[in-house]
């Protein structure tokens, strides 16, 4: 037995991951939704970041109404597939601006912290100087300056 349509929309984004991603669909009308609640915070799961559980939820909207024919009765018509086309666009740029302001870290160490981890004949070396020494007619690492060692890569 269905419960119903599960429909929260406190007009402000900022306070509430579920009025992000309505926001960020345009499913902010209580009067016709297009998504449950729990269908959302199922999105939120799968993407924690907000922009990437819209678009996950713009791209089910666009096999929703792909699904559905266009219609036309009289002077009246309903353009299901036109709808369809504005969420994959939307699904698009949403994955697009997600991944425009995805940023990469590099947190400070101190010197203190990497000789041990230098030192700990345990630890795996980074997938990409595995096997770096062993074309002889590759460019080979400096045994002298020895900065791959320094910086806290096993090889």
């Amino acid at each position: 037995m269905s419960e119903g349509v599960r429909f929260t929309y406190g007009n402000d984004p900022s306070t509430s991951a579920v009025d992000a991603v309505r926001f960020l669909v345009g499913d902010t009308n209580p009067k016709r939704p297009l998504l449950d609640d729990r269908e959302i915070e199922w999105a939120i799961s799968k993407e924690p970041n907000e922009s990437l559980a819209a678009a996950l939820l713009a791209e089910s909207l666009f096999g929703k109404f792909a699904s559905q024919a266009d219609i036309t009765v009289g002077p009246v018509s309903k353009s299901y597939s036109k709808v369809a086309e504005l969420f994959l666009k939307k699904s698009q740029q949403l994955r697009d601006s997600a991944t425009v302001h995805a940023s990469v870290s590099f947190p400070a160490t101190r010197i203190s912290t990497k000789l041990p981890l230098q030192q700990n004949t345990d630890l795996t070396s980074p997938s990409f100087l595995v096997g770096i020494s062993d074309n002889p007619f590759a460019v080979q690492i400096n045994e002298g300056l020895d900065h791959a060692r320094f910086y806290g890569f096993n090889y």
